[in-house]
């Protein structure tokens, strides 16, 4: 073999093991496998006291997961139907979100065309007579985006109003922060 191979191929082997090079006067190693498990979450959303007489009667459908505990999982669409050409639909504590770690909670999105959400601490109820045309939540309605304080384990029960003439289609998100 020539000198000029020699120095070309020498040339190959310093360069390709250059980067393997260590510049420290201490180097130690150390493995460690990593486990993922499922864990409950700290906050989710589930069905309310008044989700199964709502179910029922068709007004509204979420899929709950059988996992523990039961929860509606990230990404599922809940289907909230109103009765044509009646007034009004109040669709009370069908929902809760729960929370077992202080934080801020948002929910983000738009609702669909006639549609109004309620999120409160305590359990909502209409207010009015059998006579009267109409009724009245007794709370506000939440506007998406607001922030809600959650301290500790937490207990929101959700709520919707819906017109006879709602439709369309939109998404909410929750979005928590520790």
């Amino acid at each position: 073999m020539n000198k000029k191979r020699l120095y070309i191929l020498l040339t190959i082997i310093v360069v390709a093991l250059l980067p393997s090079a260590v510049f420290a006067s201490v180097v130690i190693t150390s493995s460690h496998s990593i486990s993922v498990s499922q864990k409950a979450p700290i906050i989710y959303m589930a069905p309310g006291s008044n989700y199964k007489t709502a179910y029922n009667d068709g007004l509204i459908y979420a899929p709950v997961s059988t996992g523990t505990p039961a929860n509606i999982s990230s990404g599922a669409t809940i289907y909230v139907n109103t009765t044509a050409g009646s007034g009004y639909v109040y669709l009370l504590n069908v929902l809760y979100i729960n929370s077992t770690a202080s934080g801020t909670l948002y929910i983000n999105g738009t609702l669909p065309s006639g549609v109004t959400i309620y999120v409160t601490t305590s359990p909502a109820n209409v207010t009015g007579s059998a006579s009267s045309t109409t009724l009245t939540v007794n709370a506000s309605p939440y506007t998406p985006g607001t922030a809600i304080t959650l301290t500790g384990s937490t207990t929101l029960y959700v709520s919707f109003e819906l017109t006879g003439t709602a439709s369309g289609s939109s998404a909410l998100a929750l979005n928590y922060y520790s």
